[in-house]
């Protein structure tokens, strides 16, 4: 379906595919039988379902029209939360070679803190919108308002592109705290997948820089080894959404170069060291290629004495924006409190 005719038909398909998704899981799993044996049993029956449908092959497509789809697809299967419940605005921040859009979502309910996010796509697609009504519901779930932050994409941007858009926007947010409603409370830093990356990054440059930390970090499903192969990236290659083949293929938009791929600037598990980094929140998908690189980062930071909480979700990759999936769903949950949980302790 065109991305143009999926979003316009976005209010009537999800709750149809909500609905479609609490079907007893004996019901779900007759359409999931040709799921790789490894990781099917991992995962939730919601979740084979959705990534049956995420696995089948399209036609060769442009960059510009993936772009298209993954906002698109964000629009059908992330839950939206009820009108009137957060306030959004519209900003611009310092890049590294120029302004970058940014959206500020901020809770009604009240709340403290704001949560600097970068979003995922493999450096490559992903944007505002691909992650606006995930990040909505975050806000509203968590309490913390949210600044989504836009940045130079791959190929036209590679490395080190966007880690430098990251580092400057965050000295501006940090130096504007009060154009984001942010002058109290603690300030932190997000993001999902290739924007988890750039999150990692940002607090290693601020610590080459010697620089405040964050008060915390919010890490979802992390890439943070683009030089070498896990045992994940091998079991799920296929079938679960995020493939090897679609890795490969970020991997050489983003770094070309082979050499600088075990740079701490692309693939934070390299750095020297992790001393002094900020309290960090990590969650996993339990059939993804990232899963162990991210949950490995999660140990070396513990190993560096840093605060880290860690879980792993019975689902695949990309489950953020996923939510009309109730066992994404229940895990988005977790995630909102988990921020919350995280600015309340840096109060």
């Amino acid at each position: 379906m065109p991305p143009k005719v999926l979003t316009f038909l976005a209010p009537v398909i999800r709750p149809l595919l909500q609905g479609f998704l609490r079907l007893p899981g004996a019901l779900l799993d007759t359409i999931t039988r040709g799921l790789p044996a490894v990781g099917r049993e991992l995962i939730t029956p919601d979740q084979r379902v959705i990534a049956t449908a995420t696995s089948l092959p399209g036609a060769g497509r442009s960059i510009e029209t993936a772009r298209r789809e993954m906002d698109a697809r964000a629009s059908v299967a992330a839950v939206r939360p009820p009108e009137g419940s957060l306030s959004i605005s519209e900003h611009s921040v310092e890049g590294g070679a120029g302004q970058l859009r940014a959206r500020l979502y901020s809770p009604f309910a009240g709340g403290s803190g704001l949560l600097v996010w970068f979003h995922g796509g493999g450096w490559v697609t992903g944007s505002i919108e691909s992650h606006d009504l995930s990040l909505r519901l975050l806000t509203v779930e968590s309490g913390v308002s949210v600044l989504s932050v836009d940045y130079r994409l791959a190929p036209e941007n590679p490395w080190p592109a966007a880690p430098d858009d990251a580092l400057a926007a965050w000295r501006h947010i940090r130096g504007e705290r009060d154009l984001f409603g942010a002058s109290h409370g603690p300030l932190l830093v997000g993001g999902d997948s290739a924007g988890a990356n750039l999150a990692t990054v940002l607090c290693l440059d601020l610590k080459e820089a010697g620089e405040t930390q964050p008060d915390g970090q919010v890490l979802v499903y992390p890439a943070v080894d683009l030089d070498g192969e896990s045992s994940s990236y091998r079991s799920f290659a296929s079938g679960f959404f995020l493939t090897e083949e679609k890795m490969e293929f970020f991997k050489d938009a983003y770094v070309p170069d082979f050499g600088k791929r075990s740079l701490p600037r692309v693939s934070p598990v390299f750095a020297e060291s992790l001393e002094g980094l900020a309290p960090a929140y990590i969650c996993t998908a339990a059939a993804d290629p990232l899963r162990d690189e991210g949950e490995a980062y999660g140990e070396l930071l513990t190993r560096a004495g840093v605060p880290v909480e860690a879980e792993r979700f019975p689902l695949i990759h990309g489950w953020m924006n996923m939510t009309v999936s109730p066992s994404a769903r229940s895990a988005f949950e977790r995630l909102a409190g988990a921020v919350s949980a995280l600015a309340a302790s840096r109060s």
